[in-house]
């Protein structure tokens, strides 16, 4: 997963498990990336680690878009 994150444009998650997308490898993931998840809950990707991960701000684009920079 650290190596797909490094090169991948695009990742969506689908698994229903929780923090799928972890610190570790958010971390990694190459300016302008999109992460999305697809499910009931935003359980798969670790909003907290992402937060503390953007160190250029977080902007709402639109309604259940947001931007982690």
């Amino acid at each position: 997963m650290v190596a797909a994150a490094k090169v991948a444009d695009i990742i969506i998650t689908v698994t229903g498990d929780i923090n799928v997308l972890d610190h570790e490898y958010l971390a990694v993931i190459k300016d302008g990336a999109v992460i999305a998840n697809s499910g009931h809950f935003n359980d798969e990707i670790n909003i907290k680690a992402l937060e503390t991960l953007a160190t250029n701000g977080i902007q709402t684009i639109k309604d259940f878009v947001v931007e982690y920079a």
